[in-house]
């Protein structure tokens, strides 16, 4: 939980410890307490997005609205918690996987900064807390940082995993998958199949 006074505007020290735990890849609830304080001078909704402003690195984290002094939503709070325990333990099939991955390039595929194609085989699920996966390309470094963050948010639109962050490493293809390829007849379709 990173507990935010919502009566008190946040600070240096709310934006740096945000940060350290998204480059941490740890769950977490953004806790908004005294919101019965709050009430009437704000709206969930507008206090919503000043938290998207502000604390843009937890963009994936769930928003909790609690009194600790009158006892609200503590009980939900502590639910929430529990989902994104079962968020961050999940660990899914390859071929789920894939098939999220076939949706995000059929809606947007990496773009080279220099002439060569990129070209994208198939992800694999490789720990769970946080959820890991490995993508599986041509040249990893034709993976801009860009597209990582637009791949991410996709997986998190289709995956189980919509609360937590997601560690993504980007590799080169196998060797073997590479002479596999040069076969006639889709032979890199087959050896991708068989090894996921």
């Amino acid at each position: 939980f990173m507990l935010i006074d919502a009566t008190v505007d946040m600070g240096d020290v709310d934006q740096k410890l945000a940060s350290y735990i998204a480059e941490e890849f740890k769950p977490c609830v953004i806790v908004i307490n005294k919101w019965d304080l709050a009430e009437g001078k704000t709206t969930a909704e507008h206090y919503e997005k000043y938290i998207a402003d502000v604390l843009p690195s937890l963009d994936y984290a769930p928003i909790a609205f609690i009194s600790a002094r009158e006892n609200v939503n503590i009980d939900e709070l502590i639910r929430l918690a529990q989902v994104m325990h079962e968020q961050a333990s999940t660990r899914l099939g390859t071929s789920q996987l894939n098939g999220a991955v076939e949706e995000i390039l059929a809606l947007r595929g990496p773009s080279s900064p220099t002439a060569q194609k990129v070209k994208v085989y198939y992800a694999t699920q490789i720990d769970v807390k946080p959820p890991t996966i490995i993508l599986f390309v041509n040249n990893p470094d034709l993976i801009t940082t860009e597209y990582r963050r637009f791949f991410i948010r996709q997986l998190r639109e289709r995956l189980p995993f919509s609360e937590v962050p997601i560690r993504l490493h980007v590799r080169g293809h196998p060797r073997s998958f590479e002479k596999g390829a040069s076969k006639p007849g889709g032979g890199r379709k087959s050896a991708d199949r068989n090894s996921t």
